[in-house]
């Protein structure tokens, strides 16, 4: 069984640590869960952590957490600059940085 969470307009510091809670709170209960970010407008590096994080969190834990849509133009560039690949958000198993980006 799944669930859906959906993050809303703004996934900032001022709200990361409740959707955090909300990621782990349904991996728990129900054993996967869908990220909705289909209204995303305002991320902060807070959130591109917290997706790292989920990825990570979900992988170790055979939970999957999928990001919907997969290819959030205004978060893939989110990512970018905070390092990370954006393939981050298409269910890659494993969360990869970005080539060059980093030493």
């Amino acid at each position: 069984m799944d669930t859906t969470l959906k993050v809303g307009s703004s996934a900032t510091i001022q709200n990361c640590n409740t959707l955090r809670d909300e990621i782990v709170a349904r991996l728990d209960q129900y054993g996967s869960v869908n990220i909705d970010m289909s209204e995303l407008c305002d991320a902060d590096l807070c959130f591109a952590q917290l997706a790292y994080a989920t990825v990570n969190y979900a992988s170790a834990s055979g939970k999957p957490a999928t990001f919907h849509p997969a290819s959030h133009e205004y978060l893939s560039s989110v990512l970018v600059r905070a390092g990370l690949s954006p393939s981050l958000l298409a269910g890659a198993h494993e969360p990869c940085l970005e080539e060059g980006l980093l030493p």
